[in-house]
C-alpha cells in the first residue's frame, strides 16, 4: 500500500513541476481574453497583433474554440485597416474555418460582413455583395427561429441593419440609387425596432448622403431634419454620446453646405461648412474630409486661391494626425488645382511629395508584413518547443514509473511503443501542416511583392507621363523647361531601378529552388531574358503583368514568348504557360 502511494506522489510531483501553467491564458478567462482583443485591436493595432499571437501560443483549450476564432477574426480586421488585404482575407478564412469546425455547418455572419468589407475595399463589389447578402440571410433566419434573449434580438437587428446598409453602399458604387434607397430604408426599419440613437442617426444621414449624390435636394433637407430630431431627443437625456452627437451634427451641416453649393448659393454653403468645422474640431478624419469637399466647391466657384489655402489647412491636420489616405487625397487635389491654374512647376513639386508619401506607405506596409511573418515564425518555433517539452514530460513520467514498478515493466514497454508510434504520427502530421502553412505564407509573400512592384511601377510611370505631358505644354518656356527636365531625369532613373527583380527572384528561389536548373537542362542556350520570362510564367503571371513588371510593351513580351517556344521546341498544340508550370512542379519543404 505504501509502495503504491509513493508511486502516485512521485508521478504527481513530476507532472506539476514540468507543466508550468500560465494562469491568465486559461479556459476560465475565455471571455476576458476575447474582450481584451476587441478593446485593443483598433486602439493600438501593433500591441494587439503581438497579444493575439501570444494568445494563439499559450491558450490551452483544445481546438476548435471561440478564443482562436476571435483571434483570427481580429487579425483579419487589423490587417484590413493596415491595407494588407491578402493577409486579412487569409486570417478571416482561418477564423471562419475555426467557427465552422466549432458549430458544424453554422455560418458566422459578422465574419461574412468582414470578408465583404475587404472585397468592397479592393473594388470587387459583386463579390462583397454576395457576402453581405449571406450575412443578412443568416441574421434573418436566426431572428425567426423562436424565443431569444433581448441582447440576442438586439444583435440580430443590428446585423440586419448593417448588412442592408452595406448592400446599399455596393448599389451606390454600381450606380443603382433606387436599389440603394430600398436597402437603406430596410436598415432604417430594423433600427427603429432597435431604437439606438447612433443607429437611427446613421441611417438618416446615410439616406441624406445618397439623395445628395442622386440630386434629389429636397429629400436631403428632409433626412437632415430627421437626423436633427434624433439628436434633439438624445440631448434631452443625460448622454455620454457628446462626440457622436458632434459627428452627426457636423454631417448635417456638411450635407446642407453641399446642397447649397448644388443650388449655386456659395455664401450659404460657406456658412454651413464653417458650422460643420466647429462640430468636427475633435474629429480629424471627418474634418479633413470636410476640408477636401470645401476646397472642391471653392474651386468649382472659381476661388482657386482660397481652395489652395483650404487644402494646405487640411494637409496640416493630416500631417499632425498621421492620416496617410487623407493626405494622399488632398495632395492629388492640389496637383489638379495647380495644373488648372498653370502652375506646372509647383504641381511637379507636389507630385514628388506625393511619390514620397506613397513610398512611405509601402514601407510601413512592408514592415507590417514582415512583422506578421516574424510572429508566425516565432509561433511555429514555440509550438515545436512546447511539443518537445511535452514529450520530455511524458518520457520522464514513464521512466519514473518504470523504475518504481519493476513488476509491470514488460506491460509498460508495449504500451510505450504504441504511444511512441502514435506520437510520431502526430508529429509527422504537424510537420506536414507547418510545411504547408510556411509554403502558403511564402507564396503569399511572392504575390504581395509582385503586387507592390506592379503598383509602384504603375505609379511611377503615371507620374512620369504627367511630367512629360507638362513638359510638352511648356516647351517654349525655357526656364520652366529647365526645371522640369531634372525632375523627368530623376523619374527615369527611379523607373530604371524600381522594377524589383532582385526581391522577386529571392522570393521565387525560396519556393522553386530547382526551377532554373531544370529549365536550362531542356535547352542550355537560353539567355538571361529567356530565363526571366520563364520565371515570371512559372509564377503564374499574365503577359500584361509581365509587361508591368519589366517595363516592356505587351507586344515585346509576346515576341519573347514566341522565341521561347522555338527554343523549347514546343508543338503548336502545347500551351507555353502550362508547359512551364509543369517544370519543378514538386514543391520543396520550406523551413520557417
Amino acid at each position: 500500500m505504501l509502495h503504491n502511494i509513493a508511486i502516485l506522489i512521485t508521478v504527481l510531483f513530476l507532472a506539476k513541476t514540468t507543466a508550468q501553467p500560465n494562469v491568465y491564458f486559461s479556459e476560465q478567462n475565455s471571455q476576458t481574453i476575447r474582450d481584451s482583443i476587441n478593446n485593443i485591436k483598433y486602439v493600438n493595432p501593433r500591441k494587439a497583433i503581438q497579444f493575439i499571437f501570444e494568445v494563439l501560443e499559450k491558450y490551452p483549450q483544445d481546438r476548435p474554440n471561440k478564443v482562436f476564432g476571435a483571434a483570427y477574426s481580429s487579425l483579419g480586421q487589423i490587417y484590413h485597416v493596415k491595407g494588407l488585404d491578402h493577409q486579412a482575407l487569409d486570417y478571416l478564412n482561418q477564423a471562419e474555418d475555426e467557427y465552422e469546425d466549432l458549430h458544424g455547418h453554422r455560418r458566422t455572419p459578422w465574419l461574412e460582413i468582414d470578408i465583404g468589407n475587404i472585397y468592397f475595399g479592393i473594388g470587387m463589389y459583386s463579390e462583397s455583395k454576395i457576402h453581405y447578402r449571406q450575412a443578412f440571410d443568416y441574421f434573418q433566419e436566426e431572428l425567426s427561429n423562436g424565443v431569444h434573449y433581448p441582447y440576442q434580438v438586439e444583435n440580430f437587428l443590428d446585423g440586419l441593419a448593417v448588412s442592408s446598409n452595406n448592400i446599399a453602399l455596393v448599389e451606390i458604387k454600381l450606380g443603382n440609387y433606387e436599389l440603394a434607397e430600398l436597402e437603406y430604408s430596410k436598415g432604417l426599419n430594423y433600427r427603429r425596432n432597435d431604437s439606438k440613437f447612433e443607429s437611427m442617426a446613421h441611417s438618416y444621414i446615410s439616406l441624406s448622403e445618397l439623395n445628395l449624390k442622386w440630386g434629389r435636394l429636397d429629400r436631403v433637407l428632409l433626412y437632415c431634419d430627421s437626423t436633427q430630431m434624433v439628436i434633439k431627443k438624445e440631448n434631452k437625456k443625460i448622454s455620454k454620446n457628446a462626440e457622436t452627437i458632434n459627428l452627426y451634427s457636423g454631417m448635417i451641416q456638411k450635407h446642407l453646405g453641399e446642397r447649397m453649393a448644388k443650388l449655386n448659393q456659395e455664401s450659404d454653403a460657406h456658412k454651413y461648412f464653417q458650422s460643420a468645422e466647429i462640430y468636427f474640431k475633435s474629429l480629424p478624419v471627418d474634418l479633413t474630409e470636410l476640408i477636401a469637399t470645401r476646397a472642391r466647391i471653392q474651386s468649382q466657384f472659381g476661388n482657386q486661391a482660397s481652395a489652395l489655402l483650404t487644402i494646405d489647412k487640411g494637409l496640416t491636420i493630416a500631417n499632425e494626425q498621421g492620416l496617410y489616405e487623407k493626405k494622399n487625397e488632398l495632395l492629388n487635389l492640389k496637383i489638379k488645382l495647380l495644373s488648372s491654374m498653370g502652375y506646372y512647376k509647383e504641381s511637379g513639386k507636389v507630385a514628388i511629395i506625393l511619390l514620397e508619401l506613397n513610398k512611405e506607405k509601402i514601407s510601413i506596409q512592408n514592415k507590417d508584413l514582415f512583422l506578421n511573418i516574424t510572429l508566425k515564425n516565432n509561433l511555429r518555433k514555440n509550438e515545436r518547443e512546447l511539443a518537445k517539452a511535452a514529450t520530455f514530460r511524458k518520457q520522464l513520467i514513464l521512466l519514473s514509473i518504470c523504475i518504481v514498478m519493476v513488476l509491470g515493466i514488460v506491460i509498460l514497454i508495449f504500451r510505450n511503443k504504441n504511444a511512441l508510434s502514435k506520437h510520431k504520427a502526430v508529429i509527422l502530421s504537424k510537420d506536414k501542416k507547418i510545411t504547408d502553412i510556411n509554403l502558403k505564407s511564402a507564396e503569399h509573400e511572392l504575390q504581395y511583392v509582385t503586387k507592390s512592384i506592379i503598383e509602384k511601377n504603375e505609379m511611377i510611370e503615371s507620374i512620369k507621363k504627367d511630367v512629360e505631358y507638362t513638359a510638352k505644354l511648356i516647351v517654349h518656356e525655357s526656364d520652366l523647361n529647365h526645371a522640369i527636365k531634372p525632375l523627368l531625369e530623376k523619374l527615369n532613373k527611379t523607373t530604371e531601378v524600381s522594377r524589383g527583380w532582385g526581391d522577386f527572384l529571392n522570393h521565387f528561389n525560396r519556393i522553386y529552388p530547382a526551377f532554373i536548373k531544370e529549365i536550362t537542362s531542356i535547352n542550355n542556350s537560353m539567355t538571361i531574358k529567356d530565363l526571366r520570362l520563364c520565371i515570371y510564367l512559372r509564377s503564374g503571371h499574365t503577359t500584361k503583368e509581365i509587361a508591368n513588371l519589366t517595363g516592356l510593351s505587351i507586344r515585346s513580351i509576346e515576341s519573347r514568348r514566341y522565341r521561347l517556344r522555338k527554343k523549347l521546341a514546343l508543338d503548336p498544340k502545347t500551351d507555353l504557360a502550362n508547359f512551364i508550370m509543369q517544370i519543378s512542379n514538386k514543391k520543396p519543404l520550406i523551413n520557417s
